[in-house]
């Protein structure tokens, strides 16, 4: 969808790892199947070992796919008691540079939802983290509950996603000016 503005973050719970990577894998193809439905980034949290694990899916590696990456952060924080554990974790830089905008707030994280998360993930579980559109919205959650998760939706902050048009701005900008310098065009 060429206005997906994916301000939209859901995240499903499901018994386990296997669990949710094969909801995952079954997400990306109902995603592939539909032409109305074009996801952003996908992400899973688990606790194993008593240490939190972040996982990415498929190719959602972007800028704004960093904000999958900062809803498990800030996800995480509930868990590990800090957000910059899981920053190296899913790709640095690409969450490093939206990280400092991201707060509990900023996903309309509740302390009750935080401590739901925590005690679903100490208790063997697994989240499944979903970017996606407005529009989407409805269609995502019925799939994954579909899939065996018990689902609920965060909606990110206009301030976010500023930050991450912002940074996908600056980053367009740095490439055209060194593709031109590379073609010895003028600076």
């Amino acid at each position: 969808m060429s206005e997906d503005l994916n301000e939209q973050i859901v995240v499903a719970f499901f018994a386990d790892a296997d669990a949710a990577d094969g909801a995952a894998a079954s997400l990306q193809a109902w995603d592939e199947a539909n032409d109305d439905i074009k996801l952003g980034a996908l992400g899973r949290l688990v606790v194993s070992d008593g240490k939190l694990e972040a996982k990415r899916y498929g190719a959602g590696r972007t800028t704004r796919g960093a904000l999958v990456g900062g809803a498990l952060g800030v996800l995480a924080a509930g868990v590990t008691g800090g957000l910059s554990l899981l920053a190296g974790a899913l790709g640095g830089g690409l969450v490093g540079g939206v990280t400092g905008k991201l707060t509990a707030g900023s996903f309309g994280i509740s302390d009750d939802t935080a401590e739901k998360l925590k005690q679903h993930l100490q208790d063997g579980g697994a989240a499944l983290v979903v970017h996606c559109d407005h529009a989407e919205l409805s269609p995502t959650m019925h799939e994954l509950k579909r899939l065996g998760g018990t689902v609920f939706s965060l909606g990110v902050s206009e301030k976010v996603l500023n930050a991450v048009h912002q940074a996908q701005v600056d980053a367009w900008e740095e490439d055209m000016f060194r593709t031109n310098f590379e073609a010895g065009g003028v600076l």
